[in-house]
């Protein structure tokens, strides 16, 4: 299984379809217009039931969230369906691990 490493608090692309399982719990912040009006969030985001997911609201009319945030614990996959930007935010400079699938 292939791993990538991300840099703390710096913006990373997120492939479409590209699930990733962190090697420790991560906060990861995306775009709020990740996910359009009228959509389900489920749909373009697929996570552990067990992660936390948290929103900015935001004060654009096309936009529902500035921010979207996800909490997740080591191991548990993450996958984007849309092309997108993120940031996984913490307090360390030390990289972080990720073990790519699909």
């Amino acid at each position: 299984m292939q791993t990538i490493t991300v840099k703390p608090n710096e913006t990373f692309v997120w492939p479409k379809g590209l699930r990733l399982l962190p090697s420790e719990k991560v906060t990861i912040v995306l775009p709020g217009a990740l996910v359009l009006k009228g959509e389900q969030i489920g749909a373009i985001i697929e996570v552990s039931d067990d992660a936390e997911i948290g929103f900015q609201e935001s004060q654009s009319t096309k936009e529902l969230f500035s921010h979207i945030i996800l909490k997740v614990a080591k191991g548990d996959g993450i996958r984007i369906n849309r092309p997108t930007q993120a940031m996984v935010v913490c307090e360390s400079e030390q990289l972080i691990a990720f073990q790519v699938e699909g």
